[in-house]
């Protein structure tokens, strides 16, 4: 007793194969770099958290000064994460702006213990609300917003 076995379009198998594989690879590769991507923005707001004093939610992904993800389709293998807001390259380039000509408050050590505190300070203690309490003095850094305090005793 003989038995034969005969296949029949073994290469129209292949070429389907070959097809399928062409078409779902892009689709594959560009979940890869958008769970790399994921990693990389989940790995960048807990470095800015862990070194930086966040106040607020403008942090979170979604939002406009967020740590935002663009991500990569079948048709685009590229992701970015990235943030708009400005504040955070002159952090990391170490360049911070200083006042110009125009008049700032001098923080108040009974408002906030230091520039590194994390508490707010009040609105009724901030320059549009305190309105014609405060007043410019020269300073030898320049002009500043000073505002009379009573004597104690």
């Amino acid at each position: 007793m003989d038995i034969q076995i005969q296949v029949k379009g073994i290469d129209e198998l292949v070429r389907n194969l070959r097809d399928l594989g062409v078409n779902r690879i892009p689709n594959h590769v560009a979940r890869a770099i958008n769970e790399a991507a994921l990693a990389a923005q989940s790995k960048m707001i807990e470095e800015t958290v862990g070194h930086l004093t966040v106040r607020g939610s403008w942090l979170r992904p979604g939002t406009r000064f967020g740590m935002n993800l663009t991500r990569a389709t079948k048709d685009n293998l590229e992701a970015h994460v990235f943030s708009r807001a400005p504040w955070l390259f002159e952090q990391e380039t170490m360049e911070f702006k200083t006042a110009g000509k125009s008049r700032i408050a001098v923080p108040m050590p009974a408002v906030r213990a230091g520039r590194t505190d994390p508490a707010k300070i009040p609105k009724r203690l901030k320059p549009a609300a305190m309105g014609g309490k405060l007043f410019p003095i020269t300073t030898r850094r320049g002009v500043v917003l000073a505002q009379r305090m009573k004597r104690a005793g």
